[in-house]
């Protein structure tokens, strides 16, 4: 979600210059990104889905100084605190972290985890205008997610830290086909992991979300690769509709106990929800 009056609080000349804000397929979401108990509760009621977790979107602490990041992404936080405080039953949050300050980051999720119960952070680093559509929802965020993701788990990251989990969206960010080919080009002995392989690392580690996905062979792959235990449903409101999201989940040619693991247990187990 967004909130334009925070969002204001960045320069005019780096908003315009770095801001996705202005982009066509955000603008013509923006009303439902700033809304919480307004079409965005009533659409959740009217498709059954009991729990979003709400992250913000666009503009934000990465584009400031590491002295001013932490004051923007702390009173964004806060207001997104004070929006979903009267809705615990059906909103939680991600933290929005200044990633220029990485001292204030860590300092930022540890305050609104254990103040505000928040589920984790969300990590957004986008490109600039070039390319647009591509460099984001179109392939690049995608591929550089992936890269982001294979770049923890080579560099040995995520063995130094195994009780981390990291969640990313789009069905995967297309590790999945290639997890098998991670496995064959980037063995333990070439890399800085230990003794897990790639897909063994990511199986422990990271899960995925539905997000913006909505077709059957995508899910099927995942469910090969990562398994049913590491896919979490989300719709990406508001860029895909909770119609959309519904649709999908009630499609699905898989067994009730496994449409309930995907729809909300898996959630439900790593975010304590």
């Amino acid at each position: 979600m967004t909130f334009p009056g925070i969002t204001g609080l960045i320069p005019k000349e780096i908003r315009e210059k770095h801001s996705i804000e202005h982009l066509p397929m955000i603008e013509r979401v923006a009303h439902q990104l700033s809304d919480v108990a307004g079409d965005r509760l009533s659409s959740m009621d009217k498709e059954g889905i009991t729990m979003q977790i709400l992250s913000v979107a666009g503009t934000g602490a990465d584009l400031l100084s590491p002295e001013e990041g932490p004051s923007f992404a702390r009173q964004y936080n806060d207001a997104l605190a004070r929006e979903i405080a009267p809705y615990r039953e059906r909103f939680a949050a991600f933290a929005h972290l200044p990633m220029t300050n990485p001292a204030a980051a860590a300092e930022e999720l540890e305050r609104t985890v254990v103040g505000y119960g928040f589920k984790g952070a969300l990590i957004s680093d986008l490109p600039q205008h070039t390319g647009q559509a591509l460099a984001i929802s179109g392939w690049g965020w995608h591929s550089e997610t992936a890269l982001h993701i294979l770049r923890l788990i080579v560099s040995g990251a995520l063995d130094r830290y195994p009780n981390l989990k990291l969640i990313i969206g789009h069905m995967g960010e297309m590790l999945p086909m290639m997890m098998a080919r991670c496995d064959e080009k980037l063995k333990p002995g070439q890399t800085g992991l230990n003794q897990r392989s790639v897909s063994q690392t990511l199986r422990d580690q990271v899960y995925i979300t539905t997000s913006g996905v909505f077709t059957l062979p995508p899910l099927m792959v995942a469910l090969e690769t990562f398994g049913i235990d590491n896919i979490l449903f989300s719709v990406d409101y508001p860029f895909s509709s909770n119609e959309q999201g519904r649709r999908f989940l009630d499609s699905l040619p898989l067994t009730d106990e496994q449409v309930r693991q995907i729809a909300h247990a898996n959630a439900d187990r790593l975010l304590r929800i």
